[in-house]
């Protein structure tokens, strides 16, 4: 699938864009995560039922939506379905490993979908750009490169700058259900280019050459049999290109096998 870029110049167009497999991580500190405090472990049976009629229900909603607004509910319908897909794959009548669970939420607990989603990626060797947003779950992770040409800054001339796009997905328990929060970061070679060229933008507590252009948060929650998503908070700088990442998110969810 052709791809356009992610990160608009304001007078000119982007030289090149193309994915790299291998993933820079930073330690996911940016948004605390909260830590699992009523464990309940499941027999994988019971939690890959559980997790397909999540996946089911909650595919639908995004499906339905179609909305930049659900891209962090996106995401962790991805994860989870990675999660069933390596649980399915690694237990039999000779092994067998129970899954922690959140009672707080009924879902999975976050360090057991981030470690499963991380064995999913080394086990089936995913598309790259799957793989960059499985380990998002684990901390910033790259997603993307781009070369554009750029005169904004102290330089007042045109010049090339390099970025990265990274992913970070923050997943949280809150009083009325999971938060899970997508965020963009870039990294450029150039100071200037990072300085003034974005209207919106956040510095990464854990990098301080790493900027956040784009925020999407969503609130899942359970109900019984009930799964519902909302959006909560979503921001972007105007020269991110949202819906090249819908396309990229999206289609991660029709194209692939998980």
């Amino acid at each position: 699938m052709e791809s356009t870029s992610l990160i608009q110049p304001a007078k000119f167009k982007s030289l090149v864009s193309k994915y790299k497999e291998d993933q820079e991580r930073i330690p996911n500190s940016d948004l605390n995560i909260s830590r699992d405090t009523e464990p309940l472990f499941l027999n994988p049976k019971e939690s890959i039922d559980r997790i397909d009629s999540i996946t089911l229900k909650l595919g639908e909603i995004t499906k339905k939506q179609r909305s930049s607004k659900f891209l962090a509910s996106v995401v962790y319908c991805l994860a989870l379905r990675a999660q069933s897909k390596i649980l399915n794959y690694l237990n039999d009548e000779n092994f067998f490993c129970r899954v922690l669970w959140d009672q707080r939420t009924n879902l999975p607990s976050h360090p057991s979908l981030a470690a499963d989603v991380g064995k999913y990626g080394e086990t089936f060797d995913p598309s790259p750009e799957l793989k960059s947003v499985l380990s998002s779950l684990s901390g910033w992770a790259l997603f993307r490169q781009e070369k554009l040409l750029c005169c904004c800054g102290r330089k007042e001339k045109i010049r090339t700058v390099d970025l990265d796009l990274l992913l970070n997905t923050v997943i949280k328990v809150e009083e009325r259900g999971l938060s899970v929060k997508l965020l963009v970061g870039v990294k450029a070679n150039d100071v200037d280019h990072l300085e003034v060229h974005y209207n919106i933008k956040r510095q990464s507590q854990v990098d301080s050459g790493l900027q956040i252009i784009f925020t999407c948060e969503n609130l899942i929650r359970l109900d019984g049999e009930e799964v519902t998503a909302e959006p909560v908070s979503f921001s972007h700088a105007e020269q991110f290109n949202v819906p090249e990442l819908d396309d990229q998110i999206f289609g991660l969810d029709t194209r692939s096998n998980v």
